[in-house]
């Protein structure tokens, strides 16, 4: 059986207990809270919400999360696009370099330089400027040169398709790589309709590159021996409207 000793630290026990449940201070650590505490649980709880994300306390609203669901799909099927338009325009750069080199390589010559003969007889430089009638009398000239018209068809794809890289390689970094730091970005997220906003942009942005998409209609062929209608389509047709970068 207890003595003194242990009445007077039970009756301690229960006075910090009482306290600690009051919210007074006893000196002690708190011992006799514990997770079914209303103290406790509150406690947790605030820190747990201190501890969400401005974007995760937004992705609890079923609105917000369908459309940055929206949004997060509408960049994905856009940066699936241009990444099958940019290895398509690479190969296509590639492919017409490659042509050209060949064409310049079987064309006249005017010491090292490659020359072209157009329909009506007339000489020019690969750049088409015209020879003058000095240089055209020094021209060394060759059965199989490509015609001044063929070349500049080709130098023309060749500029289009280097010119719809570039673009291509625009557009991912001054829209797709920034709204891809805006939906990953936690601390400061998109508004709902900020979202649906560039959900319509990134559609138009798929839309727009697809329905732009260049073919390269060479077929297995390096060398052709003259430039298909369908590669020398104009630059206009192979060049990107500009794109107005995403706010």
């Amino acid at each position: 059986m207890g003595g003194p000793k242990d009445e007077r630290g039970q009756r301690q026990e229960l006075d910090d207990l009482n306290n600690e449940r009051a919210g007074n201070e006893t000196g002690r650590i708190r011992r006799f809270l514990h997770d079914r505490d209303p103290e406790v649980l509150e406690a947790k709880k605030r820190e747990d919400e201190r501890k969400l994300s401005a974007l995760m306390r937004l992705l609890e609203d079923p609105a917000y999360r369908a459309a940055f669901d929206g949004a997060w799909a509408a960049y994905e099927r856009a940066q699936s696009t241009v990444d099958d338009a940019l290895n398509e325009s690479v190969e296509a750069v590639e492919r017409l370099t490659d042509y050209v080199e060949k064409m310049d390589a079987r064309a006249h010559r005017l010491g090292d330089e490659a020359v072209f003969q157009d329909a009506s007889g007339r000489f020019f430089w690969a750049d088409g400027s015209p020879l003058s009638d000095e240089e055209t009398s020094r021209v060394e000239r060759s059965a199989d040169a490509p015609s001044f018209e063929a070349r500049r068809q080709a130098g023309d794809a060749l500029e289009a398709a280097q010119a719809r890289r570039a673009h291509i390689l625009e557009i991912q970094a001054t829209v797709l790589d920034p709204v891809r730091a805006r939906l990953q970005d936690e601390d400061n997220p998109m508004s709902q309709s900020e979202l649906e906003a560039v959900t319509r942009d990134l559609d138009g942005v798929t839309e727009q590159v697809q329905d732009r998409s260049m073919r390269n209609h060479f077929g297995q062929s390096a060398t052709p021996p003259t430039i298909t209608p369908e590669v020398a389509e104009t630059v206009d047709d192979l060049v990107l409207d500009p794109i107005e970068p995403l706010r």
